[in-house]
């Protein structure tokens, strides 16, 4: 409730990230590209003022981080607005770390290492686009989870994928390009063969939790693929 004032922005150009913030725990960062005038009356709106919260804000290599703060003290939240972007988050540390971001000389962002992901043509009537940066899953909370205890596999899928995302009332579905590279030995596996139509959701019980299915047009290649590779062998 205390972060529904700050998403009334007019922006159509958001991210929502999730990023770690310690070994075991992550949070979420969202960014909108608003122009600096409604930013300005976003932090000045009466609503945002209520209650027993208290308004502080410092600075960090020269742009004003905001943090809203308890009746203790304790920091809610914190947001900023970094050269035409309005980030905010539960965690100021990815405040700070997107201001890092930013100012990178380098510029070796998601986008710059992986390059490959904006050369495909986007779907523009979908509800947005997810990103997977599989070298970062393995280290946040989603590694702890069942599925992927009962996968092997996906800890070394691939190396990032771009998914279009659609959103039905009882359905998600992601279908996009996923890129691997030959070190992985992952999805690479997967050389040469053609896209084979599944068969078998006929026999796939209602009370299924989730299905994995491969289809491979040459199986001959594909174990060949797998070559001595005995613990991803059994993974499939």
């Amino acid at each position: 409730k205390l972060l529904v004032p700050y998403f009334k922005v007019s922006s159509t150009t958001f991210a929502v990230s999730l990023q770690n913030i310690s070994k075991n725990e992550s949070d979420l960062l969202y960014s909108y590209s608003i122009p600096e005038k409604e930013f300005s009356i976003l932090i000045n709106d009466s609503t945002l003022n209520q209650g027993n919260h208290k308004r502080k804000s410092r600075f960090y290599s020269g742009f004003e981080i905001r943090e809203i703060r308890d009746e203790v003290n304790s920091i809610l939240f914190a947001f900023a607005y970094i050269k035409g972007v309005f980030v905010m988050s539960e965690s100021v540390l990815l405040i700070e770390n997107a201001i890092r971001v930013f100012e990178n000389k380098d510029g070796i962002n998601f986008k710059v290492k992986n390059r490959d992901l904006f050369q495909f043509a986007s779907i523009k009537s979908d509800e947005g686009n997810l990103f997977v940066n599989y070298s970062q899953v393995s280290s946040t909370l989603l590694a702890g989870s069942n599925l992927r205890k009962t996968i092997p596999f996906l800890a070394n899928l691939a190396e990032s994928s771009m998914l279009d995302v659609k959103v039905e009332p009882n359905l998600v579905s992601m279908s996009g390009f996923t890129l691997d590279s030959a070190n992985t030995q992952g999805l690479s596996v997967f050389n040469g063969q053609r896209a084979i139509r599944s068969s078998i959701a006929r026999f796939v019980p209602n009370y299924s939790n989730y299905l994995i299915s491969y289809g491979v047009s040459d199986s001959k290649r594909f174990i060949k693929e797998l070559g001595s590779l005995n613990k991803l062998a059994s993974n499939f």
